[in-house]
């Protein structure tokens, strides 16, 4: 009730300020009724032209019979001087008023949007109408992948077109509209120059479209799945190859450190270890080195031999390069007990100590456990009532130290050796 008496008492302030918006607006539109508009030379550019939309989603202007109030009559009389279905000329006009760049840039990209969603949707099999509402439609391979590469060249079409009118890249723009970046995000890529990010970004874009038409081509059960797997692998080989040539050494292994499907499975794996930069780094070049000739080389994923003693080596030079101290603690982080201990206390704002002590806990109810497992002179009431207070103690020991909130999260993720104390 005190909320809305608020929102009442502000009504008339809200009110003010919308009337005085529009007495703004309205200055703003006899002053630009009055004004010439200039013409200019269209923008020599594919489908520059938004007509067959405006007419399909324009309402008629209001009938001369009619006439309009004077404040309100003015924008209809300004605003076809303004618009056009030619967006060279568009983009003109809107500069001649005084409109804002970014403004004109959103205008425009929604515009563009929307008359390229509805050639999409004119181009979709799976949208077309049937009578037979009551069967499952039917999919054709050969029309989807059709559909998929008309898809994909209408978007590059979308993208030269609003380069050519605004001069910006349609899909950075589209990124900072929505908040957050698809792909490569801009982070990654932040160590490069402005022109080395650019022509790395249109190099993975268009390797991004060669491997998504790859992918439409994948032959058929019982195809040569052979020659397709080996016309994807060229491919890759191609895309590192362009990479190394734009890149300097140094700049290829920091952006494969960033990026590579290494560095990502890495991460994922020390989230738990508190690595530093220089650690992470000496650990990505061996990983990287094993990944790429028992990991991703053709026929090397199969020969275990070779790979198990590879792995043993790999596990040497870690601890060769880490020492003894470190080491251990990275071992201690592949334990998911452990990584998912520390995410809990992460998530909790808890000290990192805590984990130590839960860590040490578990060892030492686990080995109290095993004791009791072995002793033969207990009967098996005796086993369970023994087990049963072993249980009750470590878990009233970890809920004193994480808190009653933090202890229900770990009892869930990875506190699952709490429960099975008592068994």
């Amino acid at each position: 009730m005190v909320a809305y008496c608020k929102r009442m008492k502000q009504r008339p302030l809200i009110i003010l300020l919308a009337l005085g918006n529009l007495g703004l607006a309205a200055a703003l539109i006899v002053t630009l009724a009055n004004r010439p508009l200039p013409r200019s030379a269209p923008v020599e550019v594919r489908q520059a032209t938004n007509a067959p939309l405006r007419q399909r989603h324009h309402s008629p202007p209001p009938s001369p019979a009619t006439p309009a109030p004077e404040a309100a009559g003015r924008l209809p009389r300004i605003w076809p001087q303004v618009e056009s279905t030619d967006y060279a000329q568009y983009i003109a006009n809107l500069r001649a008023i005084g409109c804002p760049e970014e403004t004109i840039r959103d205008l425009i990209i929604a515009d563009v949007n929307k008359l390229y969603a509805e050639k999409l949707r004119a181009l979709n099999p799976s949208l077309k109408t049937t009578n037979e509402w009551w069967r499952y439609p039917a999919t054709d391979p050969a029309a989807q992948r059709e559909y998929y590469s008309q898809s994909r060249a209408l978007n590059r079409e979308k993208r030269d077109l609003v380069k050519a009118l605004l001069g910006v890249d349609l899909d950075k723009e589209m990124q900072r509209q929505q908040g957050y970046v698809y792909g490569q995000a801009e982070p990654a890529l932040d160590f490069l120059s402005a022109d080395k990010r650019d022509k790395l970004q249109a190099l993975l874009q268009k390797h991004q479209e060669q491997h998504r038409a790859l992918y439409d081509q994948q032959p058929a059960y019982g195809g040569d799945w052979q020659q397709w797997q080996e016309q994807s692998r060229r491919l890759r080989e191609q895309q590192q190859a362009e990479i190394a040539a734009l890149l300097t050494p140094a700049e290829l292994e920091s952006y494969q450190a960033r990026t590579s499907p290494t560095a990502q499975s890495l991460k994922v794996k020390l989230r738990a270890f508190e690595a530093t930069e220089e650690e992470f780094l000496a650990l990505f070049r061996l990983q990287k080195s094993f990944d790429d000739q028992y990991l991703y080389a053709p026929g090397m994923a199969t020969n275990w031999p070779a790979r198990q003693s590879a792995q043993k080596q790999l596990e040497a030079e870690v601890r060769k390069t880490l020492g003894e101290q470190r080491y251990a603690e990275y071992q201690r982080a592949q334990d998911p007990s452990w990584s998912s201990l520390v995410e809990v206390l992460r998530r909790h704002q808890l000290p990192a100590t805590a984990a130590d002590s839960i860590y040490e806990l578990k060892k030492t109810a686990e080995e109290q456990k095993r004791q009791l497992m072995a002793n033969r002179d207990l009967d098996a009431a005796e086993r369970r009532a023994a087990l049963a207070a072993l249980k009750e103690n470590a878990e009233q020991y970890a809920l004193n130290l994480l808190g009653p909130a933090a202890f229900k999260e770990y009892q869930q993720m990875g506190g699952w050796w709490l429960a099975n104390l008592g068994r």
